[in-house]
């Protein structure tokens, strides 16, 4: 008796107002549509903050050393120095991320083997990246940069023995075609 008293009151301020009920209900139908993109939305940007605050970085250990690293051709092969610094640049594991920072040639050409020159004291950036390259300790060497503009902590000269380079157990091809 109630939901009658209801509806009848309802009907008289319809048509008090000049709308149908057909009027309404489209209204309330809309309105319902709005009220559902709204909480689709707002759960969206809940979940969009909650990835965010979380990150990437949640999940990934960050390395232990980061390696500036200067490529330095020492070698006849104008194309090598394009494609090891392509190779190496990103590489990351647990204990080493290579980033490259400079590229160029050696005023010399023919350098017999490949070095890692250390522009820190501390030689375990390069020993790290040696290792990872293959090369024995005794091809680590230390000697600081002057105007070391790009922060270089670590340079790379590539010798003719560049195709010996590996990359953390990877095969030779991989870093050298």
């Amino acid at each position: 008796m109630f939901v009658s008293a209801m509806l009848t009151e309802f009907r008289f301020r319809c048509l008090r107002a000049g709308k149908t009920l057909r009027d309404l209900a489209r209204r309330y139908r809309i309105e319902a549509v709005l009220a559902v993109i709204l909480i689709a939305a707002s759960a969206y940007l809940i979940s969009f903050g909650v990835r965010l605050s979380t990150g990437v970085s949640g999940t990934m250990p960050v390395p232990k050393y980061t390696a500036r690293l200067q490529i330095v051709n020492g070698t006849d092969d104008p194309g090598v120095l394009a494609l090891v610094a392509e190779r190496l640049n990103g590489y990351g594991d647990p204990d080493l991320e290579i980033e490259v920072v400079a590229r160029e040639n050696f005023d010399l050409r023919k350098i017999g083997q490949s070095i890692v020159v250390s522009r820190q004291e501390d030689l375990t950036v390069a020993g790290l990246l040696a290792r990872r390259l293959g090369l024995p300790p005794g091809q680590v060497r230390y000697h600081p940069l002057e105007n070391n503009r790009d922060h270089v902590s670590v340079t790379l000269v590539l010798g003719t023995d560049y195709g010996r380079l590996t990359l953390a157990g990877l095969s030779e091809e991989e870093i050298v075609d």
